[in-house]
């Protein structure tokens, strides 16, 4: 049993494909702004979460799911709203979970809460 458990991170052990996009916590605002503002050619999508909220639990392997097929063609920018208040606060998250779309470092769209998996899917293939 132990041989099927890889060590990966929580949310990237589902991705069944060889080309996995990028999941990654951001640290601080410089870290935002180097790797999603600065981000060219790849749709980024930022979660803005709390480990104490419910819905967010709900949304994130969604995002996850979601985000399988289309390999490494997009990034996954998570942020802890509790961490990072000031970036919550320059994108105007007033409830959690909200989730901008990000290409070439401009902010595209939003939505706010634990919205079903077909919903999360459409908003990845409108912006791809």
């Amino acid at each position: 049993m132990s041989s099927l458990i890889r060590n990966t991170p929580t949310a990237s052990r589902f991705h069944n494909s060889s080309q996995k996009q990028e999941e990654f916590a951001v640290q601080d605002t410089n870290d935002f702004n180097e790797r999603v503002i600065n981000e060219k050619g790849k749709l980024t999508i930022v979660d803005f979460h709390a480990s104490w909220c419910g819905p967010c639990k709900v949304l994130a392997p969604r995002l996850t799911k979601a985000l399988e097929s289309v390999g490494d063609k997009v990034n996954l920018a998570k942020v802890d709203v509790d961490d990072n208040a000031d970036l919550a606060m320059e994108y105007k998250v007033s409830s959690v979970p909200t989730v901008l779309f990000f290409k070439d470092g401009n902010h595209i769209d939003k939505f706010i809460g634990a919205i079903e998996q077909d919903r999360i899917e459409h908003y990845i293939e409108k912006y791809m």
